[in-house]
């Protein structure tokens, strides 16, 4: 499991003295451990465990381009690379589009929409890549 994995690393990183490492993967393992005690908690999935890692890394990423270029970025960015493996895999843009373009035409609105491609589809595609292709195709 993905939480298991970011764990010896923790622990590889504490053995080697690699401190900056070590730093970088307390803040997923703080936020796999937040999950545990949240309410509704009903135990570890890999999609569960995927869906934090993605969660914790959109959270960098928003840091990032918030605070633009400088060394707390550089450091930022060099957490979401190390934490990239752990990430759903997504379909990409073509794919996407070819799977979500006939729900278009069942759908209102972009809220519509998204809930429709969500239920369907969630975890293979990027809901970001999903609401813009949406607007293209004319949804509001």
């Amino acid at each position: 499991m993905i939480r298991d994995e970011i764990k010896r690393l923790s622990i590889e990183a504490l053995r080697n003295r690699d401190s900056d490492r070590r730093a970088m993967l307390t803040g997923i393992l703080s936020r796999f451990t937040e999950e545990e005690k949240s309410e509704g908690f009903s135990g570890w999935t890999e999609d569960l465990e995927r869906d934090v890692v993605e969660r914790y890394v959109k959270s960098l990423e928003k840091a990032i381009a918030q605070i633009g270029a400088g060394p707390i970025a550089e450091r930022y960015q060099v957490e979401v690379d190390l934490l990239r493996p752990y990430l759903p895999s997504r379909l990409g843009e073509e794919q996407t589009r070819s799977l979500i373009e006939p729900l278009a035409a069942q759908a209102r609105g972009i809220g519509q929409f998204m809930g429709l491609v969500m239920k369907q589809y969630k975890g293979q595609v990027d809901p970001e890549v999903v609401r813009r292709i949406g607007t293209e195709l004319g949804l509001k």
